[in-house]
């Protein structure tokens, strides 16, 4: 009897169980980086940028504090926190709780998120903070398929 006769199935298997797991892999890492970025780029409000005077006790940060990732659905609350400092933490865990047939979401409804985005409001982020790091998704996905590879 041939000893390799037979042995056509598990190769199958393992080839499958490895690829859905580089999936799973590649998955997270994309929505890691992409959605950390848009955190980072987002802007803090600067008022020594402003044309006028802010108001009295004005602190930065609640745009990029009100980014909310999720799986599933959206989260379009909002909060009057500036302290952003979770905001990427928070992507890690969902994001790494999530896998290939999850769809995650990342969104910030702010009343002023699409002037930010779309009418260059802030001198810190004039092309958006979406736009700008989603026209990268390609060399995104490239690099990070390449790291997935090396991890497996």
């Amino acid at each position: 009897m041939n000893p390799n006769q037979g042995r056509f199935g598990p190769d199958i298997s393992e080839f499958a169980r490895l690829t859905l797991l580089r999936a799973d892999m590649l998955k997270r890492a994309v929505a890691i980086k992409l959605f950390s970025a848009v955190i980072r780029d987002s802007p803090v409000g600067d008022p020594d940028l402003w044309k006028s005077k802010p108001p009295a006790g004005y602190v930065g940060g609640r745009f990029r504090a009100n980014w909310n990732c999720t799986v599933g659905a959206a989260d379009t609350s909002t909060s009057v926190s500036t302290d952003y400092g979770a905001a990427i933490p928070k992507v890690i865990e969902v994001c790494e709780r999530s896998d290939r047939n999850d769809i995650n979401w990342l969104a910030n409804s702010l009343p002023y998120a699409a002037r930010l985005e779309y009418e260059g409001w802030s001198r810190q982020a004039p092309q958006g903070m979406v736009r700008r790091n989603t026209a990268r998704i390609k060399r995104l996905i490239s690099q990070q398929l390449a790291q997935v590879r090396n991890q497996t």
